[in-house]
Parts: structure tokens; C-alpha cells; sequence
């Protein structure tokens, strides 16, 4: 049996482990550092911006399609989308694009009372779902691709419940640790509110759990470990269990529609704010954030106008959802869309086959994050994907965005981070990463997610300052001004699903199609010499 110090010290590295908190640089822009003279590998946005400084710029409308964004923070008020046909609050729709008061963009999740889906079911859970009900109602009609899905489903299904119970019940564990050396130290300084400061300074003599408790304590605080984290940490199980894995679940009552059908084409509102717009806000930061007005962040393309699009709530987006938001994106002026969402199963993956097709008929650049389950997509998709069902390729104009780290060494790569030699085109920044967050305040954070929207970004860049160049020579600049690692030994991301496997190294080469990461300088300067000729 473990003594007490050994026993806080292993619940404190098992909640370390299972990423409940994170490490803060003090460097929170270091995802537009440059490698040579920062030696990070940022993408270099102010030596690029140097290159640009004799030329003007045009304007580029960016489509945020995510959960939601804070049009009103500080940072984004001045660079989000107006649609100037739109008078706002009338209850009309004045340009006749079948959106009433879509001045900054369009809720697909959401109704004409301004009700707004906030959590939906996994896909996996709405698979299990139809296929168990199919199974019982009629299994002698079932046919075997339906018997094999429901079995991968199934499994998979369990698979989500038995983690959703190990994770509650080692929360628990580190929770009881926590308020047991909590109460240790209140008890040693007779006050229930502490600092950092106020833990180094207890003289803990030869006692023992005192001295295990400090040190403990100072571990949590270090990590930015708190009673708050704990409370968030038991409200996303909280959510799982009601929401994501919970099969009697359906937040799309709200709507009223058939998901599956693509009849209703105008529904939705114009909130695109909405109950929580934390990750969108995030991610249009990173894109466009104001610069140099001395507040926040600088985003990486100071000519951008964001268009927020909400169709991914707190759990898995609808592929109707998903296709309507880039039709409406490309429809209204949008040349660049992110896309920091995904998902295992796509049933209804034809709709966002058309919408991919129908964009890339436009010549509309789209970005997506590779996915954060540290898994090979060359053999696991996560949907969407630019592929049909047959792996043809649907859009040129599609880049696919794994994501790294500061580190420099072995670590180069997010341990999280999706990777793939044949469906990653490239990597950029996503690890502890500065960017907004709603409420006119900012915080780092992790995933694919970020390191999507910096490719976006360098895209827009591009867009604006080299307007002769065509969307494929934008898209091929990119991938081939990388800062090129391919040789670089990088920890392969080990999948979450893989509980035998171990570390191990590999070329960067081999986890995407460039082997590089983002580079904004290269690309500018790549962009002026072939604009030059």
C-alpha cells in the first residue's frame, strides 16, 4: 500500500498524465517566432510582414464555420464581417439571400425564436442508437454492412462508456488528494485562501505529511491546478454522461428538422454568438485578432474580415449543418474557410461531399485540423475529409493541419496531434497557444484546432497582398515554403485507443505530406518572387 506522500505523488502524475491541466509558457507569442532567430519553430509573421511593407493590401473574408463567436470582443470587434445588405434587427431579409439579419454570419444551430442547440450526442452514440433500434426491430431484413457497422459501433460505444467511468473514478481519486492536502494546509495556515508564495514559505520541519502536502499543493498551483479545474473537469463528465454518450438524448428537437434530410434549406438565426462561443473566438484570434492596437494579440492577416458561422455544438456537428455552413460561406464572399472540427463517422457524408465540391467550384481555399486522437488518418478518417467514399479528391484547394510545439527536440510534434503521410499536407504552432477567449479576455490553449487557423491565416496573407495569385498557387506556395524538418526524429503521437503502445521515434518526413511546418515568411517571399517574374 502506498504511504501518503507516495499516493498524492501518483494521483498528482496521473492527473498531469491525463492533460486535466496544462503547462503556460511566458511567451505567448511564440507561434510567430522566427526559426532562424528565435530558433522556435514559429511561423515568422513579422519578418513577412517586412517583405509586405511596400505593398497594399485588398480585403479577405476568412469563414469561421465553429461553435460561435464573440463579435463584440475587444480584439475581433473591428475585423469582423458586416454584411452590407443587411440592415441589422429588422426582421427582414433585405439582400434576399434567404437569411434574415445575418449581419455577421448565420447560426445553423438554432431556430426563429432564437433557441440554440448547445450540446449534441457523439455520432457514435446516435450510430448506436439507430443501428440497435434497426437491429431489434427487423433483423431479419438487416443487411451484413449494417451487422458490421453495428458491431464497430457497439464496440466502440462500450469502448467510450468504460473510459467515461475509469476517467470519473480516477478524478475522484485526484480530487480526494487534492482537498486532502488542502485541508493540511488550511489547517496549517488557518486561512482557506492561499498563494503560491504563502506554500514555499510553511516550514515543514520533520513533518512528514505536511511536507507532502506542500509539496503536492505546490505541484497543482504550478500547473494552474485549482478547485475551478476540478469543478470543470467533473462538469465535461457531467456532460458526456447527459449529452454526448447519452442515447436518449436529442438536442435537435430545437430545430425540428430531419438531420438526415436536406430539404430544409433556410433555418437557423442569426445568434452566432450563442450559449459558448470559447472556441470559435479562439480560433478567429489566431486568424485575424486586431493588430497593433496595442491590446491582446496580433492575428497572423491584418486585411481579414471574419465570418462567423455556427454549426459545431459540444459534441458532434451535423453533416447537414456542416455542408449548409460552407455553402453559405462561399455564397457570401467568403475566400478562406476554417474548419476546426471533426469527427469519426460522417453518415451522411454525401451533403458535405456536394458543399466540398461546390467551394472548390469557386475556388474557395478550405483549412481543417487533422484531429486530436493521436491517430494515423491515413487509416482513420476524421470527417470531414476531402476524399469520397471511392478516395478520389474533391478539392484542390484543400489543406489538412497536423500540430507542433515550441519544443525543438524530440517533442517538436503535439503529443495530441493526428498525423498522416498520405491526408496531413502540413504542420503549424497548436501547442499552448495564446489566443482569445470570449468576455474581452485571453488564454492558452491546445489541439489541431489552432494550428488550422494559422494555416488560414498564411492563406488570407497571401490572398490579400498577392491578389494575380489563383487559389491552387496559394495553396502550393504553402506547402512547399515550410520550414522543412522531414529529417527531424519527432515522438510519434501514440493514439489514445493504443493502451500497449509505446513511444517511439520517427522522421517528421513520415507524419505529413511536407515533412515541414508553417512558415509565413517563406511563403511571402516565395509569393514575391513568382509574382516578380
Amino acid at each position: 500500500m502506498l504511504n501518503f506522500k507516495s499516493y498524492l505523488v501518483f494521483l498528482f502524475t496521473c492527473l498531469y498524465l491525463h492533460s486535466f491541466g496544462q503547462e503556460k509558457h511566458e511567451e505567448n507569442t511564440w507561434h510567430h517566432a522566427d526559426p532562424v532567430k528565435d530558433k522556435i519553430y514559429g511561423i515568422s509573421t513579422e519578418r513577412a510582414y517586412e517583405l509586405l511593407k511596400n505593398r497594399t493590401p485588398q480585403k479577405i473574408i476568412v469563414a469561421v464555420i465553429d461553435g460561435g463567436v464573440d463579435i463584440h470582443h475587444e480584439d475581433l470587434i473591428d475585423v469582423m464581417w458586416v454584411n452590407k445588405g443587411e440592415i441589422a434587427g429588422n426582421g427582414i431579409d433585405d439582400d434576399n439571400n434567404g437569411f434574415i439579419d445575418d449581419i455577421h454570419g448565420w447560426n445553423f444551430l438554432g431556430n426563429k425564436e432564437y433557441q440554440n442547440i448547445q450540446y449534441e450526442q457523439l455520432e457514435l452514440t446516435r450510430l448506436y442508437s439507430q443501428l440497435k433500434d434497426k437491429m431489434e426491430q427487423n433483423n431479419t431484413g438487416i443487411n451484413s454492412r449494417d451487422k458490421k457497422v453495428f458491431k464497430t459501433v457497439k464496440n466502440k460505444y462500450r469502448y467510450q462508456l468504460e473510459d467515461l467511468s475509469e476517467n470519473k473514478e480516477l478524478l475522484d481519486m485526484i480530487t480526494f488528494g487534492f482537498f486532502l492536502s488542502d485541508s493540511v494546509i488550511v489547517s496549517t495556515l488557518d486561512k482557506t485562501d492561499y498563494t503560491l508564495e504563502d506554500l514555499k514559505s510553511i516550514k515543514v520541519g520533520n513533518d512528514t505529511p505536511l511536507a507532502s502536502a506542500v509539496e503536492v499543493m505546490i505541484s497543482f498551483y504550478q500547473h494552474g491546478i485549482d478547485r475551478n479545474m476540478l469543478t470543470e473537469a467533473y462538469d465535461q463528465i457531467k456532460v458526456q454522461a447527459q449529452y454526448h454518450l447519452n442515447p436518449e438524448y436529442n438536442g435537435r428537437e430545437i430545430i425540428g428538422d430531419n438531420p438526415e434530410q436536406w430539404d430544409e434549406v433556410y433555418y437557423g438565426n442569426s445568434d452566432v454568438v450563442a450559449q459558448d462561443p470559447s472556441h470559435g473566438t479562439f480560433v478567429a484570434g489566431i486568424i485575424g485578432a486586431s493588430r497593433n492596437n496595442n491590446i491582446g494579440i496580433n492575428g497572423i492577416a491584418d486585411n481579414v474580415e471574419i465570418m462567423a458561422i455556427r454549426a459545431v455544438p459540444d459534441g458532434d456537428e451535423r453533416d447537414k449543418d456542416i455542408a449548409k455552413a460552407i455553402i453559405y460561406a462561399v455564397d457570401n464572399g467568403a475566400k478562406v474557410i476554417n474548419m476546426s472540427f471533426g469527427k469519426e463517422f460522417s453518415p451522411q457524408r454525401k451533403f458535405v461531399e456536394e458543399a466540398i465540391r461546390y467551394a472548390a467550384s469557386k475556388e474557395v481555399i478550405m483549412v481543417h485540423a487533422a484531429g486530436n486522437d493521436a491517430a494515423n488518418i491515413d487509416k482513420r478518417a476524421n470527417f470531414p475529409v476531402n476524399r469520397t467514399d471511392k478516395n478520389k479528391e474533391i478539392s484542390p484547394y484543400w489543406i489538412t493541419v497536423g500540430a507542433s510545439s515550441r519544443e525543438t527536440d524530440q517533442h517538436l510534434v503535439g503529443d495530441f496531434s493526428n498525423y498522416g503521410k498520405k491526408r496531413v499536407d502540413i504542420f503549424a504552432p497548436g501547442s499552448d497557444v495564446y489566443s482569445l477567449k470570449p468576455d474581452d479576455s485571453y488564454e492558452f490553449s491546445s489541439g489541431t484546432s489552432f494550428a488550422a487557423p494559422i494555416v488560414s491565416g498564411i492563406a488570407a496573407l497571401l490572398l490579400s497582398y498577392f491578389p494575380e495569385l489563383s487559389p491552387a498557387q496559394v495553396k502550393d506556395i504553402i506547402l512547399a515554403s515550410v520550414t522543412d524538418l522531414r529529417d527531424h526524429e519527432v515522438y510519434r503521437p501514440i493514439d489514445r485507443g493504443g493502451k500497449k503502445a509505446k513511444l517511439k521515434t520517427v522522421k517528421f518526413g513520415k507524419l505529413s505530406k511536407t515533412g515541414g511546418i508553417a512558415n509565413a515568411y517563406n511563403a511571402v517571399k516565395m509569393a514575391d518572387t513568382l509574382t516578380s517574374k
